[in-house]
């Protein structure tokens, strides 16, 4: 092996010259990133953490304790004589997330659904849900039913604040 082969090769010189007739020395794309680049994937990097955490921010718990199987929640409110809350909701919508959020992790509100109702949430990313809901005739999200035991609709919502969900229950 020669010299000239071991010896590491002189980074590109660019045309152009500089104030003082130098040649500029330019990197080559094997030297690496140029600081900016660095910069760039940081804040890019920056972004996606905030995204992720604004919506792991909503995973919130709910006071309200919910039945996911609809026939099970009818048999029970025959038995109770109460009437069955259908709460229709999405992982993916905004109204559905601020209803979690604001309403049913409200203490207040949950002792409200549990003594005047059976609560059932109705999660549409299921596709025995979409069928019921397409029976229903729900079209938007969120949308809260009220069904007498024998699955008769009898009063139905969109989103709806704490004081919202009190007067659809009766209680103002």
């Amino acid at each position: 092996m020669s010299d000239s082969e071991s010896m590491p090769k002189p980074p590109t010189m660019h045309p152009r010259m500089d104030d003082g007739d130098a040649p500029v020395r330019v990197r080559s794309p094997q030297q690496g990133l140029s600081w900016i680049t660095w910069i760039l994937l940081a804040a890019l990097g920056v972004v996606v953490a905030w995204v992720i955490w604004q919506e792991r921010s909503d995973a919130v718990t709910s006071a309200v304790q919910w039945r996911t199987d609809y026939a099970t929640a009818l048999t029970e409110a025959k038995k109770a004589n109460k009437p069955v809350l259908l709460n229709f909701t999405t992982e993916w919508n905004k109204a559905c997330h601020q209803m979690k959020r604001d309403v049913w992790t409200d203490s207040s509100i949950a002792d409200l659904v549990h003594a005047r109702t059976v609560p059932v949430l109705m999660d549409l990313d299921r596709p025995v849900v979409r069928q019921i809901a397409d029976k229903l005739g729900v079209m938007a999200y969120p949308t809260v039913l009220l069904v007498d035991p024998q699955g008769i609709e009898f009063r139905r919502a969109g989103p709806m604040s704490r004081d919202e969900v009190r007067e659809f229950l009766g209680m103002q």
